[in-house]
């Protein structure tokens, strides 16, 4: 069985462009193969992680801090960071952490430094949430800041030069600051917001994979020719009923794989706010990885939200594994971002950025149209994944894309950084959870 991924539906965080759903391109230049799916023959054992996947110890206490918060669901809770120099962790934390908490963290393999935050993560993604639904032609994403101090927005490149000043509902000191300059302000209930200049996000679809499903699979709608990514498999914890995901821009009707000849299902129960979908199918807890042609899965042992510059790789339906040769980390926490063709706010969720600087740029081409709903993981000391995210959108136009990407769509723009939205939010907001292998 191929891997032969389909098109990254970028779906554009800008409100005013519209999401980019790749139409189908002729499947007959693609070789399929007759290899036989993996889980007819479940290997022994994983293959090793990638050399360059490999956990550090600030990776490893980042994961276990990040597991115990989603475990133990606390009001005051902030986030979990891996610092700039990678070798210790930042916990933010409205208050005293707890001593549970603390304690684990000093049995950690990279030090712990707790930080008491201005703002939990809660109270966060209320005022993010409130100014992206508010403000949707001129917010590309809003976040809480980094250390939970206030807020960080991300302007529309058609916002009006002074779209921020109005936002910020003039408590700028009588500044007018532009779209493209970072700038702090005040809202009008005191909490600090900063513009960190203009991104614009499009939406983003593996190719001839067959029952059951595997993650980063290309699928293409029988109806539209419309291409995105399978994401996980799942069940819904209410029923036990088997789901496997897409992104919810992707549209409903009847899904195959990109060949056109295997059928996935029907798209049931759906959710814009984390744009995400279901099919009720049988899917594999495994998902592609490597080329875009690649005969390689491997199982997923769980799911996480990453913390700040945590290094992930996307395993795109269309583009295969892929990440920027400087390492893709995460740069935002519980943001939220305005997608073309979606009627509100997607989040919470985060956006990627090259290592080649510690916040917000690209280098590389990572994503193409058709990834839209694929995973992003990373991965454990024994070779499975964890998912940390579903693709909804990318950011960042690149000309310099990844070598070795699917023939069949060779014209399709490539983007830097991608927005995806937590896993755990996303399949629990449709009652569901994730399959692990």
């Amino acid at each position: 069985m191929s891997r032969l991924r389909g098109v990254l539906i970028l779906t554009a965080v800008v409100a005013a462009s519209a999401a980019l759903i790749a139409p189908a391109q002729g499947a007959g230049s693609i070789s399929t193969s007759s290899a036989i799916h993996t889980d007819d023959q479940p290997p022994a054992s994983e293959p090793p992680p990638p050399t360059d996947a490999v956990e550090t110890a600030a990776d490893q206490t980042a994961g276990a801090i990040s597991d115990w918060i989603e475990a133990n669901p606390d009001s005051a809770k902030g986030g979990v960071r891996v610092n700039d120099d990678l070798a210790g962790v930042t916990v933010y934390w409205k208050g005293t952490a707890p001593p549970e908490l603390r304690n684990l963290a000093k049995k950690q393999p990279a030090p712990v430094t707790f930080v008491s935050s201005r703002y939990s993560a809660s109270e966060v993604l209320t005022k993010a949430q409130a100014i992206a639904a508010s403000y949707p032609d001129w917010v590309s994403t809003a976040s809480g800041r980094i250390d939970f101090s206030g807020l960080s927005v991300t302007m529309t490149s058609s916002a009006p030069p002074d779209a921020f000043l109005q936002i910020a509902g003039g408590g700028c000191g009588g500044a007018a600051p532009s779209g493209t300059s970072s700038t702090t302000c005040t809202t009008g209930d005191g909490t600090p917001i900063t513009n960190e200049g203009a991104m614009d996000l499009e939406a983003t679809a593996r190719y001839n994979d067959f029952f059951p499903f595997f993650g980063g699979a290309l699928i293409k709608q029988t109806s539209t020719g419309a291409v995105c990514g399978t994401g996980v498999a799942g069940h819904i914890v209410a029923t036990g009923e088997q789901v496997v995901t897409t992104a919810w821009h992707c549209g409903t009707g009847y899904w195959t794989s990109w060949s056109g000849n295997h059928g996935l299902g029907s798209v049931g129960p759906r959710n814009y706010h984390l744009d995400i979908q279901m099919v009720k199918t049988l899917g594999s807890a495994r998902v592609w990885t490597g080329s875009w042609d690649s005969l390689s899965t491997r199982g997923v042992a769980g799911w996480r939200t990453p913390g700040i510059n945590t290094k992930v790789w996307l395993e795109g339906s269309l583009s295969g594994k892929s990440h920027d040769p400087y390492g893709t980390y995460v740069r935002s926490s519980y943001s939220y971002a305005n997608i073309a063709g979606i009627p509100g706010p997607v989040g919470p969720g985060y956006f990627t950025g090259s290592g080649r600087c510690p916040y917000r740029c690209w280098y590389q081409g990572i994503a193409r149209k058709g990834d839209s709903g694929s995973p992003i993981v990373t991965y454990t000391k024994d070779g499975k994944v964890l998912i940390v995210g579903l693709l909804s959108a990318g950011t960042g136009l690149s000309s310099f894309c990844q070598s070795g990407q699917n023939p069949a769509f060779p014209v399709n723009p490539c983007y830097g950084g991608v927005f995806a939205v937590y896993p755990t939010w996303a399949l629990g907001s449709l009652g569901a959870t994730l399959n692990v292998w």
